[in-house]
């Protein structure tokens, strides 16, 4: 047994496990990985309010979006 519960709800490193389980998991982890990825990249894409009000000053479009 991998002592994983989460890895043993696949099915790996059981006694049966034929190599189909642990790779489910491998999977499981690498998309959760992306997703947590993407979030990042999402909410670093996404310019606030407030930072746009910071910002402006120094790009010479005062006032310009900011609401």
């Amino acid at each position: 047994m991998s002592g994983d519960p989460f890895a043993e709800e696949f099915g790996a490193g059981g006694p049966s496990d034929d190599g189909v389980g642990m790779e489910a998991w491998r999977m499981s982890l690498r998309l959760d990985e992306a997703r947590a990825a993407f979030t990042v990249a999402d909410r670093d894409r996404r310019t606030s309010p407030v930072l746009a009000a910071l910002l402006a000053p120094l790009s010479g479009s005062e006032g310009e979006g900011v609401r």
